[in-house]
């Protein structure tokens, strides 16, 4: 996953973490949606293999299973927004889940 400012690129079910991280960089340098000052700064800030990842406002997690990772996702993004905008921005917005035996995990930690 490459997160930077508040867009957000994910790859999933790569056969390596190398493919991955070369598919998530290509994506998010290629993404016409954002800015040019925030495609030359993108940055594979996590890896995972066989779970499921979620963002939800700017927070993100990575944990077993889709709803797990939504919800922590979600929870995650209520304990560090303000109340009076909460609601509209805490949304889980994209979720995906790996099911790529051969890919490999690294979690890290946002930046």
């Amino acid at each position: 996953m490459v997160v930077r400012d508040f867009h957000h690129i994910l790859r999933h079910n790569r056969a390596t973490e190398d493919a991955a991280r070369t598919a998530a960089r290509a994506a998010c340098a290629n993404n016409k949606g954002a800015p040019e000052a925030v495609r030359s700064t993108c940055a594979v800030v996590t890896t995972f293999r066989n779970q499921c990842l979620a963002v939800a406002g700017r927070s993100w997690t990575v944990a077993a299973d889709e709803q797990a990772a939504r919800d922590e996702a979600s929870a995650k993004c209520r304990d560090a927004t303000d109340a009076n905008v909460r609601e509209a921005i805490c949304r889980t917005v994209n979720s995906v889940c790996d099911t790529s035996p051969k890919s490999r995990t690294s979690r890290g930690k946002r930046k």
